[in-house]
């Protein structure tokens, strides 16, 4: 991440079924947004968040186990404040 970028604090996830699949929904500290890239690797999509640190309410990481069908896991791995 460049030296001056700015950093968005995540400060909760939540995971919404849609039609299609799973809608990932970040909550920021800030109005900032962070800026997702995406790929894919297996079964398993990547979505990076270059410029967010987790900072969620109760401390700790996101995780989330059979979301909706077809998917077995979700879970963060971003650096956390």
């Amino acid at each position: 991440m460049p030296a001056n970028a700015d950093v968005v604090k995540v400060t909760d996830v939540q995971l919404k079924p849609t039609a299609d699949g799973l809608e990932v929904i970040l909550e920021t500290a800030s109005r900032a947004s962070p800026q997702p890239k995406t790929s894919s690797e297996n079964q398993t999509l990547l979505i990076d968040l270059s410029n967010a640190q987790l900072n969620l309410r109760g401390g700790g990481e996101f995780h989330s186990e059979n979301p909706v069908e077809g998917i077995t896991f979700c879970n963060s791995n971003f650096p956390v404040c």
